[in-house]
């Protein structure tokens, strides 16, 4: 509802699926705020920058810097690894999803266009649709499973 009135919101969020929603709204513009990991420390800068935070698990180093004991930490980084298997796996099948309807479109969009050659000749119709019935089979085998 806020996108579509164009309303500017200002969140913080550590779900970053969130920012995904840059991807699909030309409104939405992604920002956090620059910081440093080194020597076990985390070192905050205080300046918004534009993108997003690419430091993996940035929630697990801010626990261990807090002083959250090891073992609730741990337990924490079992959780984010059975979340993280699980995002692979979904990533993984719409890839497959998304090779396998480029290639559907593709074969479709051919059949159009062979549709519309109005080719008189049935001898070269039956090559071409054989090529692309040949492509197509090579193209399924080669897709991810």
């Amino acid at each position: 509802e806020l996108l579509r009135k164009n309303c500017n919101v200002l969140f913080a969020t550590h779900m970053h699926r969130l920012c995904e929603l840059a991807s699909i709204y030309p409104n939405v513009k992604l920002g956090y705020l620059e910081v440093d990991i080194s020597a076990g420390g985390l070192a905050f800068k205080y300046n918004l920058a534009e993108g997003k935070l690419a430091i993996r698990n940035y929630g697990l180093q801010l626990a261990k810097v807090a002083g959250m004991p090891e073992t609730i930490v741990n337990a924490a980084a079992v959780i984010v690894a059975g979340i993280d298997a699980k995002e692979t796996g979904r990533i993984t099948k719409a890839f497959a999803m998304h090779e396998k309807l480029k290639l559907y479109y593709s074969i479709g969009q051919r059949l159009v266009c062979l549709q519309q050659s109005n080719m008189a000749d049935l001898n070269n119709m039956g090559a071409c649709l054989n090529s692309l019935k040949m492509e197509a089979i090579e193209g399924l085998k080669s897709l991810p499973k």
